[in-house]
C-alpha cells in the first residue's frame, strides 16, 4: 500500500508541478486531511520513526505548508495543523 501511495505521489506531483518529495507530499496529505494529527499518530500512520516524522515536520514548516501548535491536554505533544498556505495548496 506504501508503495502504491508513493507512485500516486509522483504522478500528482507532475500534475500539479509541486515542489514537494514523495515523503513530504504524503505527510503533507495527512495533515492536511486530519488536522491536529499529533507527531506521533503521523509516524505510525507513515511507518516511520520519530526522528523522521520530526525531520518532515521540519521541512514542511521551512516550506511554510505546516505548523506545529500546543496540544491542548497534553504539553509535552504538539499538533499538526496546514498553513493557510497549505490548504491552498
Amino acid at each position: 500500500m506504501y508503495g502504491v501511495g508513493l507512485r500516486l505521489g509522483d504522478e500528482m506531483r507532475a500534475a500539479a508541478n509541486c515542489r514537494l518529495d514523495q515523503h513530504q507530499l504524503l505527510g503533507f496529505t495527512l495533515i492536511n486531511r486530519q488536522p491536529g494529527l499529533t507527531q506521533a499518530m503521523l509516524a505510525d500512520q507513515l511507518h516511520r520513526s520519530a526522528v523522521q516524522i520530526s525531520r518532515l515536520v521540519d521541512e514542511l514548516e521551512v516550506l511554510g505548508l505546516a505548523e506545529r501548535r500546543a496540544h491542548r491536554f497534553d504539553r509535552r505533544s504538539k499538533v499538526l495543523h496546514p498553513t493557510e498556505e497549505g490548504r491552498t495548496v
